[in-house]
């Protein structure tokens, strides 16, 4: 009597079934009160219990995500009495990095602000205490509220393959757990995201079930776009060097630490001179990047088309008029980005030089200066592709 008799869910789990067994695609519409998600979730429980597969099941929201992890799962675990292993797995930027988390505890005033750390109390504890390193896990910490601060100390952008802390990284563990599952609860970000990372994260898998697809596009556009804006160097350059009242960075964090070592002299006199050389390296390229911004952003507007009052995009080739602008202006942006670089391999090779005894945490700042070579690199390359205006394959 508590049960009611849907036809066109067993219609869908018939399908799904047949799809997965056959290995085929297939496009399903359900309509409200269907059920879609136990349809798709019984046959692929089945089968990857049966054939010992991973399958990965991608959602838009984090709300059905929950659903299916905290709800129909364990609902279906009970139910069908069946012993298969799930994982809800998340993109770098949702988990804490050990090795950035205790870089701010070790030296706080040369990572954060004042109000950084006022921000960073509901973590102090948590961390030390979370089996995941999920953020979401800690009700007292708001990510979107301290955005600044999170992204200091996320699993983004870290030298993970020199990692100290790499057999203690919770984004390893997380991936290490999802490859030894038969269901993966993903969103489209990572999906996409991991698409453009040849599969890094999610490795091999027998299926992959997308539900609310109807983002899917959307989400593709979003991860599979290349943009290089001001932003997006600025942040680079800030993991670098910053002057907001007191210095922080790698750099400053470098000068700190030169000037308390009890290194010799001329170790520090070549320290002394090739961090101010980069300093003053990422201070061109910081204003290179302002100019070069405003002079194409000024340019733009002015081409752009405008509809009542509101300007609409303006897609462009290698033969428009925005091309040429960008290419008349970028030799000079491209210089300060080479001679970042050629700073950062200076101050690298003089850092490896100097014993680790001699200064704390020498591999670490190595790291770091390879980690924001690789960044600038990127961020190069991407230009380029930008301003070449008929990459194949590639809409402006």
């Amino acid at each position: 009597d508590r049960f009611e008799h849907r036809p066109q869910q067993l219609s869908m789990v018939r399908a799904v079934t047949n799809t997965i067994n056959d290995g085929e695609f297939l496009m399903v519409e359900a309509g409200t009160g269907t059920g879609k998600s136990l349809s798709y979730l019984v046959p692929t429980i089945y089968w990857a219990l049966k054939n010992d597969q991973r399958v990965i099941i991608s959602t838009n929201t984090k709300n059905l995500q929950e659903q299916l992890f905290f709800k129909d799962i364990p609902f279906l675990m009970k139910t069908l009495q069946a012993d298969f292993r799930v994982t809800l797995l998340k993109g770098r930027s949702n988990y804490l990095c050990p090795d950035r988390w205790r870089q701010v505890l070790d030296q706080p005033d040369d990572h954060l602000s004042l109000r950084e750390k006022e921000e960073a109390l509901p973590l102090v504890v948590w961390c030390s205490e979370t089996a995941t390193g999920d953020v979401s896990e800690n009700p007292g910490f708001n990510i979107q509220s301290n955005r600044s601060l999170w992204n200091k100390i996320n699993g983004e952008g870290g030298a993970c393959p020199q990692c100290v802390f790499k057999d203690d990284c919770f984004v390893t563990r997380a991936r290490a757990t999802a490859a030894l599952s038969h269901l993966v609860i993903i969103n489209h970000a990572l999906l996409f995201s991991d698409l453009a990372a040849d599969n890094v994260a999610l490795s091999d898998y027998a299926h992959l079930i997308v539900d609310e697809a109807h983002n899917l596009e959307k989400v593709a556009v979003q991860h599979m776009t290349v943009e290089v804006g001001v932003w997006r160097i600025r942040n680079m350059l800030r993991k670098l060097y910053v002057r907001e009242g007191i210095e922080f960075g790698l750099l400053a964090t470098l000068k700190y630490r030169a000037d308390r070592s009890p290194m010799k002299q001329i170790w520090k006199d070549q320290l002394g001179k090739a961090t101010s050389r980069t300093i003053e390296a990422v201070t061109a390229l910081d204003q290179a990047n302002d100019e070069f911004y405003m002079d194409v952003n000024d340019q733009a507007l002015k081409m752009m088309p405008r509809t009542a009052g509101t300007y609409s995009k303006l897609r462009y080739t290698a033969e428009h008029e925005i091309v040429n602008l960008m290419n008349g202006r970028s030799p000079e942006f491209f210089r300060r980005f080479v001679h970042l670089r050629d700073m950062l391999g200076l101050l690298g090779e003089v850092l490896n030089d100097i014993p680790e005894s001699w200064l704390a945490d020498r591999d670490e700042l190595l790291n770091t200066i390879l980690s924001c070579l690789e960044s600038s690199k990127e961020i190069e390359e991407d230009l380029g592709v930008l301003l070449k205006g008929d990459a194949e394959n590639t809409v402006y």
